[in-house]
């Protein structure tokens, strides 16, 4: 019988055994790079790249994260002789509660995935979790916690908003005691510790102190992972050689749509984290009322344009600064006025977008409506999102900086104008509209089919991406 050997700890396992096996492996477990015909064409170096991404290296190296990947990839007659040396802590109970919180099924049920998670024989307590939102991410990260003996948990996030909500509600899960939080010049120790990845990243290149502190951290949570595939994340995540229990959550985690532009990134989180274990979709928790229900209408966008190879030039023609689409998001905004659903929230993606809206929509609405404009040069951009967040802004209109993490339950109608093409930050907008409060039944979200080469095809594309989401969508051109 043939036979291969895994020699694997937190961070790295190491294949070896039969060559021709490990040779099979290897090419089985790569994916092709969506760049590489252009990145081989320029290549002038003596050793021609073959095009692809491996998960195992020549030498038959590989991230733990990938272990339930190869394993599945491994042939029926190829013994397997698993050598394990992780530092391991131990599971308990799931909880029902934590603190005065029911934990709901589904976040039950997500928190068992992991804790209960085995390869064969072989406990493997690591994956991701792609949770919609409204799943309640701070009740699936405690629960997390609390669901091991002994757990020493870091936290990492990259959302001042969602630090100061932890801040606000971590306290009233968990002894204060245990709580610990990093960000700017605010640090404090804790077996559940939650922590701004820049400012780990920043400390950790001054303080030896530090990284020997969160090296010892078993546990580690990471929040919207499908961000961590980056320097910086990379740089924190280097440091926790000791984390036996490793866990990503996002809504829009490994997601397939477009499968070749996301194949390279989706193998690099899944190096680290492992598989999607749970997933809890917008549609399921609409369907539960947790979600508030969503009816997408798509409108006619900018005329026809002139074609263009130039994807960055067609933008500015036909978003940034076409006057005849900013004058029909002026004649939705004014629709949805008079049917009472406001407050609004306009996305662009630019902020040069971001204030030629601003001109057009404070000329038209703001001698009866409030109008304000929020984007990453805004000086007071964190007064006037907690006043929107209030509902004491009418009409908000803001660049990317409120795409994720935001908690705007007060928001009727939400208007795509920033286009776009990535599913990812397409269904991370569309999130803010999914909060829900009694003063509606409904939120409503309007995007813009556009014209142009490039245009059109995103806009094609984000339609199908809310038909993909189970959102009702309605087309109104």
């Amino acid at each position: 019988m043939r036979y291969i050997r895994i020699d694997l700890d937190n961070v790295k396992m190491q294949l070896s055994g039969d060559g021709n096996v490990l040779a099979e492996l290897r090419k089985l477990a790569r994916v092709r790079h969506p760049q590489a015909f252009f990145i081989t064409k320029q290549s002038t170096g003596p050793r021609v790249w073959d095009g692809y991404v491996y998960a195992i290296t020549e030498y038959g190296y590989s991230a733990t994260g990938f272990l339930p990947w190869i394993l599945s990839l491994v042939p029926k007659d190829v013994k397997v002789q698993m050598v394990d040396k992780r530092t391991t802590i131990t599971p308990k109970h799931i909880p029902t509660h934590i603190g005065d919180l029911t934990l709901r099924k589904y976040q039950k049920e997500a928190i068992s995935a992991v804790a209960n998670n085995y390869l064969g024989d072989d406990y493997f307590p690591r994956g991701m979790i792609q949770a919609a939102t409204n799943a309640g991410k701070t009740a699936l990260m405690v629960g997390l916690y609390k669901s091991f003996k002994k757990a020493n948990c870091l936290v990492l996030i990259n959302d001042s908003e969602l630090y100061n909500q932890f801040k606000k509600e971590i306290p009233e899960l968990l002894d204060k005691d245990e709580v610990g939080y990093a960000r700017g010049k605010e640090f404090k120790e804790g077996a559940f510790m939650f922590a701004m990845v820049q400012t780990l990243a920043s400390r950790l290149k001054k303080s030896p102190q530090l990284g020997r502190y969160i090296s010892e951290k078993n546990m580690v949570l990471v929040d919207e992972c499908d961000l961590s595939d980056n320097k910086t994340y990379k740089y924190v995540l280097s440091f926790l050689k000791n984390a036996y229990v490793r866990v990503g959550l996002s809504g829009t985690v490994m997601i397939k749509r477009i499968a070749r532009k996301n194949e390279v990134k989706n193998q690099n989180l899944r190096g680290y984290f492992g598989n999607v274990l749970y997933t809890i979709t917008n549609k399921q928790l609409i369907d539960m009322k947790i979600s508030s229900n969503v009816v997408v209408k798509i409108v006619a966008g900018n005329n026809r344009l002139p074609r263009t190879s130039e994807y960055a030039e067609e933008y500015r023609m036909g978003i940034t600064e076409n006057k005849q689409r900013h004058q029909i998001i002026a004649d939705r905004v004014s629709f949805n006025l008079k049917e009472d659903r406001y407050p609004i929230l306009i996305v662009c993606k630019y902020h040069e977008h971001v204030n030629e809206l601003y001109k057009k929509i404070k000329e038209d609405f703001g001698w009866k409506y409030t109008v304000a404009r929020a984007h990453h040069k805004t000086p007071n951009k964190t007064s006037i999102l907690a006043q929107f967040a209030k509902g004491d802004i009418d009409i908000l209109i803001a660049s990317h900086i409120v795409k994720r993490g935001k908690n705007y339950p007060k928001i009727k109608l939400l208007i795509n104008a920033s286009g776009g093409d990535g599913p990812e930050d397409i269904l991370q907008i569309a999130g803010r509209a999914l909060r829900t409060d009694d003063s509606k039944n409904k939120t409503y979200i309007e995007d813009l089919y556009d014209q142009g080469e490039h245009l059109k095809r995103h806009s094609a594309h984000r339609v199908s991406y809310y038909k993909n989401e189970g959102f009702k969508v309605i087309s109104l051109f």
